[in-house]
């Protein structure tokens, strides 16, 4: 049986069926990026300090954000969200400052900016937030929310029944 090799398009590098966007390389000299309709998964680091990219557009077809799929796309200015969305790792925006929209009704944007899933699982905190107040909703603050964050005040509420491995590792000394 042959193994079927990566594509690329454009430079940017897809799984066989194109259902995967593996590696958009961060010397890629583009700005504005949209991922084609089709694509189901943005991979693990798959925007990996892609420095020059202002805006991504994600298509309605997308399914799932894996970790640190934006980790260190500094310049991201706002990502949407899609519908269809199942699934988004917790470390997905690590140290990206994008303003997060959601069309999922899975998926909400707190005020902050903060990710969370079917309003009880805080996923996702903005890195650069400095205070950040957990909904009232929210009942579980889900692994690696806020890994290497500027956080230094955290309020909590009684609701909140668990917090999850490494959910503000490398956050310095943050106060509850």
């Amino acid at each position: 049986m042959l193994e079927e090799k990566n594509i690329f398009v454009g430079g940017v590098e897809y799984t066989p069926d194109r259902k995967t966007l593996i590696h958009f390389p961060e010397d890629l000299e583009i700005q504005d990026y949209t991922v084609p309709e089709g694509t189901e998964e943005i991979g693990l680091t798959a925007f990996f300090n892609c420095q020059q990219l202002r805006s991504v557009t994600l298509p309605q077809s997308l399914l799932e954000i894996d970790s640190s799929a934006f980790q260190q796309c500094c310049n991201l200015h706002t990502l949407t969200i899609p519908a269809n969305i199942k699934t988004i790792a917790p470390n997905a925006f690590l140290d990206c400052p994008a303003k997060l929209v959601s069309e999922s009704p899975d998926f909400t944007v707190d005020r902050f900016g903060a990710v969370v899933w079917k309003n009880k699982t805080l996923l996702c905190i903005p890195t650069a937030l400095e205070y950040y107040e957990v909904p009232e909703n929210v009942i579980f603050i889900g692994s690696d929310v806020c890994m290497f964050g500027k956080l230094k005040k955290i309020v909590l509420h009684d609701n909140v029944l668990s917090i999850g491995d490494n959910a503000f590792i490398g956050c310095e000394n943050p106060q509850f």
